[in-house]
């Protein structure tokens, strides 16, 4: 495991950011955090049956499978899926450049296969 700088926007946030008050400038500082990287078997290790947000931070195609070699859990969720999937929404919104998925750690290893989406969709 290593631990990596991972900076978090905030919309409103980031405008408070503009102004000159020091309390402000403290608490937008607070929004940049470290996260542990980690293997899949560690994230099981750490968050037994859970649900739990990742991020991919190292990550490749191979034929139709994504195989993801390091990853930051976002968020955990003890056993509830609804919570992790709208806490997924909201992230996705916030961040679509990220690449985030919601797992839960029974699962033995991490069996993601990429879809190509052919066709106009709207937006989440």
């Amino acid at each position: 495991m290593k631990v990596m700088p991972i900076v978090e926007y905030d919309k409103d946030m980031t405008q408070n950011c503009m102004g000159n008050d020091a309390k402000i400038i403290t608490r937008c500082t607070a929004t940049l955090k470290e996260r542990i990287v980690m293997t899949w078997e560690e994230v099981k290790k750490v968050y037994p049956n859970q649900w739990v947000i990742i991020e991919a931070i190292d990550a490749h195609t191979e034929g139709d499978k994504r195989i993801i070699n390091q990853i930051t859990v976002v968020d955990q969720f003890d056993d509830d899926n609804n919570k992790a999937l709208l806490r997924y929404l909201q992230l996705h919104r916030k961040h679509r450049e990220r690449e985030l998925y919601v797992v839960h750690t029974s699962r033995s290893e991490l069996d993601i296969i990429e879809q190509n989406m052919i066709g106009v969709r709207a937006g989440i």
